[in-house]
């Protein structure tokens, strides 16, 4: 944000049309000058201050949301869903039913909220009906149909009745449009009279409209999907309008304001992944026209060469240009997308290093090194691991991010037939387990494996510390969940808390 500030020709004293100022004079007009001067420099910091505070509020709210969300995932108090008697019902962290057991499906509480299946029968008519429930069991929304509800998880936003909601409940789009459809947390849109359609952002937002014409009748979009480390600035979409199968016509749109960078055409246009897009031949859809790469809601680079193939390295922001009719070593070119320059060479910024970067190295800043068979962690010229380790295992961003919260920084790491949980922060280990197969998921809060040597099966918790232990005889078969676990074996099925209580059986 800007913050322009103005003054009129009269803030600041002016220059005298008489030469015959008196000492006196000049001295009082240098004194309200030098006055006015520290008061625009004090306004200014008081300026810069406020905006200061005002964008780190946005910033804390925002990480405050996601880790609001992240503890009421992993929260000793959320609920757990159980199976009684062929239905399905609520408890608590103690085993305790919240919602009794009449449900036929589910799925888990996003925030405050959950969806169910309930099947009732009056009058000797069965009814099937679909709900969004609360905590309590309240029915806040019912539909005769499943696709009539549906949460979207990577965009916490729920469509309800073609409707879009927030994770709350709060409607964001006019009953004058119909949700239809998601792609990567964009939605499609048709108005109610179908005279139009376009697409909506996560957030409510219509960012695109257009206005149907001469028999057409269907307006579809493909988000060019990112990659995990996306530095991107803007998100572009094909959009293609069809009366057809026959007649369609295809254009290039920001996602999120709807300008059209690349007007339509009846030439089909693919997205490949980073705002890279494929133009084909209007009469052979196999055959490139063109590649082009769109940046800054204009084409950035564009190319007929049939030979020539793109790749957006997103952690060191250029483009690797490959022609294919050239040997391996003269192939590669490379353009600079901060400067538009192609050279042979990669631009200063590209580091090789962090190529091979998976999306734990990357939030948590390390990578993984080796010497000869042992391997150790490292950040810039920082030792976090010393090269010893067998192997070097990371949790799942979702945990990670959770515990690294709270001075958890976890990994696994391997030796001797031994694994050890080590917390980067201070390199301590934390705990050790006797087995070098470790089961984890990446949005659980437990871990799992057999002890050979005891002969029995070992369950942890990351977030409280707590361990138990059960018979190793026979097949255990456990499912990880945030905030409980179960453990199938010998026909019956426990649920254990974080505390790895032993909360219900069935």
């Amino acid at each position: 944000m800007n913050n322009h500030h103005e003054t009129n020709g009269n803030f600041f004293p002016q220059e005298s049309l008489h030469a015959s100022f008196s000492q006196e004079s000049q001295t009082q007009e240098g004194d309200i000058f030098h006055k006015k001067k520290r008061w625009i420099l004090f306004g200014s910091l008081v300026l810069v201050g406020i905006l200061l505070i005002v964008l780190g509020n946005l910033f804390s709210e925002n990480d405050s949301k996601e880790q609001q969300q992240l503890a009421d995932m992993f929260s000793k108090n959320a609920l757990i869903w159980v199976q009684q008697e062929e239905k399905y019902g609520c408890i608590d962290s103690k085993g305790q039913f919240v919602l009794p057991a009449k449900y036929d499906s589910f799925t888990p509480f996003y925030g405050d909220y959950a969806k169910v299946l309930l099947t009732t029968k009056e009058n000797g008519v069965t009814k099937q009906e679909y709900q969004v429930i609360d905590k309590k069991g309240n029915p806040k929304f019912s539909a005769t149909y499943d696709g009539d509800i549906k949460y979207y998880e990577a965009s916490g936003v729920w469509v309800i009745h073609g409707s879009l909601y927030d994770a709350n409940l709060k409607k964001l789009t006019n009953d004058d449009i119909q949700i239809n459809a998601e792609k990567s947390g964009y939605f499609i849109w048709d108005s109610k009279d179908r005279t139009k359609a376009g697409i909506v952002t996560a957030t409510g937002k219509i960012s695109y409209t257009y206005t149907f014409s001469n028999g057409e009748n269907y307006l579809g979009f493909t988000p060019s999907n990112s990659s995990m480390y996306n530095t991107l600035k803007q998100n572009y979409c094909v959009v293609n309008v069809r009366k057809n199968l026959e007649d369609e016509r295809y254009a290039i749109v920001n996602c999120d304001t709807g300008k059209t960078v690349y007007d339509y055409t009846n030439q089909s246009i693919s997205p490949n992944v980073n705002n890279i897009f494929k133009v084909y031949d209007k009469n052979n859809r196999y055959n490139v026209q063109s590649i082009l790469y769109i940046q800054d809601d204009k084409i950035f680079y564009q190319t007929s060469d049939k030979n020539i193939d793109l790749f957006y390295n997103t952690i060191s922001n250029y483009i690797q240009i490959r022609d294919n009719s050239k040997d391996y070593n003269s192939q590669y070119s490379y353009l600079d997308v901060t400067t538009g320059k192609i050279s042979k060479t990669k631009p200063s910024s590209a580091d090789d290093i962090t190529v091979d970067l998976n999306e734990w190295e990357k939030f948590a800043k390390v990578k993984k090194f080796n010497c000869g068979s042992s391997y150790g962690l490292i950040s810039g010229d920082t030792i976090k691991l010393s090269c010893e380790w067998d192997n070097i295992e990371y949790f799942g961003m979702t945990i990670y991010q959770y515990l690294s919260k709270q001075g958890k920084e976890y990994v696994l790491v391997q030796k001797g037939g031994k694994t050890y949980l080590m917390n980067l922060k201070g390199r301590k280990k934390v705990a050790e387990f006797n087995s070098d197969s470790i089961n984890t998921d990446k949005n659980s809060s437990f871990i799992s494996y057999l002890d050979k040597e005891a002969k029995e099966y070992v369950f942890y918790n990351l977030i409280t510390g707590k361990s138990t232990r059960i018979d190793g005889n026979g097949n255990c078969f456990v499912n990880l969940f945030p905030n409980y676990m179960t453990a199938a074996k010998d026909g019956k099925r426990n649920y254990y808390n974080i505390d790895l209580e032993l909360i219900y059986s069935k």
